[in-house]
């Protein structure tokens, strides 16, 4: 700092006031810039008007810090850190430039902060002049928000496609928006549609994602039909790539679709009370579609018959379990009689077509009766003609 002082009374070193000097005289005196004063010194959110800022990796919150001494002096050539809270476990938010960064003249720097993750962070700044101990400045919490909709990241599902055409019966759809980065998109208008839509309702028509990105949907028709295609448009212009298919069948069984079966054609079981026959039993409507939750009536012919679930339990103290979603069930036959047993199934009266003939056979020779033939009274001489064991 250079000062220019006037022609006066100067006080020499003795303490004796010297004569006026007849001309100024220049003196420079040099000051030293203090230490980083953590009550001076201050950040500032420069583009707060912009939060929540866009969390796609570009752009984002802007910090500037300001670094002074306890006089309000700058510090220029100050190192400047600068952390988030969002790092602690992965290198989640980026700063530009690189932390520590230098102050300028001004004793200013300003970081961008960058990220593709949603949410609110604490962005922390300390410096630290050379020679000095590293101190704490302040900290700031910015918030960013998922970026525009990404139609490819963005996805519909469904909890079944295979939907009774009842009018009732009903799945539920979700939608999930996605912006480019995977972040889930709030608070954004998602309508869905099917076609074709002829008996099909989806209710609401249209809906807002919640905090998860999700809107959810019911759909359900009274008219039977095969690939009706459900489509989604999020923020009224986006349509989603991805789509649902929905079969809507009747529960009407078709005689001719369905079918009866042997699980191991022509095979022979042994009518020992513990060899079985399995029955399948596959039921389908008129467009070939499988149809669930049916409990077809089953008879069997002959006698000493044992029925029994596929799990083992009996027949007709537990019910015939209903066909699955494949439209299929399962029973086993035993028995003790030897002979030839023909299967008949029926739905609601109506036999199918196919009614398999299963063949029980007697098993290994288990016991041998034997008479003589001679009735009268006196020792028998007659001998087997062959030797028993």
């Amino acid at each position: 700092i250079s000062a220019s002082i006037a022609a006066g009374h100067i006080t020499g070193t003795s303490g004796t006031n010297a004569a006026p000097s007849p001309a100024a005289v220049d003196i420079s005196l040099t000051t030293e810039i203090g230490d980083v004063s953590t009550a001076k010194s201050y950040i500032t959110l420069k583009n707060s008007g912009s939060q929540p800022f866009i969390a796609d990796g570009l752009g984002g919150a802007i910090i500037e810090a300001t670094i002074l001494d306890d006089n309000g002096n700058a510090i220029p050539g100050c190192d400047v850190f600068i952390s988030s809270d969002k790092n602690q476990y992965a290198n989640i938010d980026t700063f530009t430039p690189l932390s520590p960064a230098k102050t300028e003249a001004t004793g200013k720097i300003s970081f961008t902060v960058k990220t593709v993750q949603t949410g609110i962070r604490t962005l922390t700044i300390e410096a630290q002049k050379p020679g000095n101990a590293r101190k704490s400045i302040g900290s700031q919490q910015v918030e960013y928000k998922a970026g525009a909709v990404s139609p490819s990241r963005s996805t519909l599902g469904a909890t079944r496609t295979l939907i009774v055409a009842d009018g009732a019966d009903s799945a539920e759809i979700t939608v999930s928006l996605r912006d480019a980065n995977n972040n889930p998109v709030a608070q954004k208008l998602v309508a869905v549609s099917a076609n074709p839509s002829n008996g099909v309702v989806i209710s609401p028509a249209s809906g807002a994602t919640d905090a998860g990105g999700n809107a959810k949907f019911n759909i359900k028709s009274s008219q039977p039909a095969t690939n009706v295609v459900v489509t989604a448009v999020a923020d009224g212009s986006v349509m989603i790539t991805q789509t649902l298919t929905f079969s809507f069948i009747s529960q009407s069984v078709s005689v001719a679709n369905s079918r009866v079966e042997e699980a191991t054609p022509g095979a022979a079981y042994i009518a020992n009370g513990q060899v079985a026959a399995t029955v399948v039993i596959t039921l389908r409507n008129s467009s070939n579609v499988p149809i669930a939750n049916i409990t077809p009536q089953i008879s069997v012919s002959g006698s000493n018959n044992i029925l029994k679930n596929a799990d083992g339990r009996p027949i007709p103290e537990t019910p015939l379990k209903p066909t699955d979603p494949e439209g299929k069930t399962y029973f086993q036959i035993f028995s003790v009689t030897a002979e030839q047993k023909t299967v008949v199934v029926k739905i609601d009266g109506i036999a199918l077509n196919q009614q398999p003939s299963l063949n029980f056979t007697a098993g290994p020779v288990d016991k041998i009766s034997y008479s003589s033939g001679n009735l009268q009274a006196g020792a028998i001489t007659s001998k087997l003609p062959r030797p028993l064991k």
